[in-house]
C-alpha cells in the first residue's frame, strides 16, 4: 500500500515539475523574421550577461574607506 502511494507521488512530482529551458530562437513566421528575433534575443542575453559581469566585478573589488584624520589640521601661513 505504501509503495503504491510512494510511486504515485513520485510520478506526479516527475510529471508536474517545470522544465528549465533556454530561449526559443525560432519563433518567426518567415526566415527573415526568425533571424531578426534570434538576433534580438542574442543582444538581450548579451546585455544581461554584461550587466551581471559588471555587478560581479563591482562587488568583488575592494572598497576604499573615506575617513577623516583627526590629527591632520590645515595650517594657514
Amino acid at each position: 500500500m505504501s509503495n503504491l502511494i510512494l510511486v504515485t507521488c513520485l510520478f506526479i512530482l516527475a510529471t508536474c515539475t517545470p522544465r528549465i529551458t533556454g530561449p526559443n530562437y525560432n519563433q518567426g513566421r518567415t526566415h527573415n523574421e526568425s533571424r531578426d528575433l534570434r538576433m534580438k534575443i542574442v543582444h538581450k542575453e548579451d546585455a544581461r550577461m554584461k550587466k551581471a559581469m559588471i555587478k560581479a566585478r563591482k562587488s568583488a573589488s575592494p572598497k576604499k574607506k573615506k575617513t577623516k584624520s583627526k590629527n591632520h589640521k590645515k595650517i594657514i601661513r
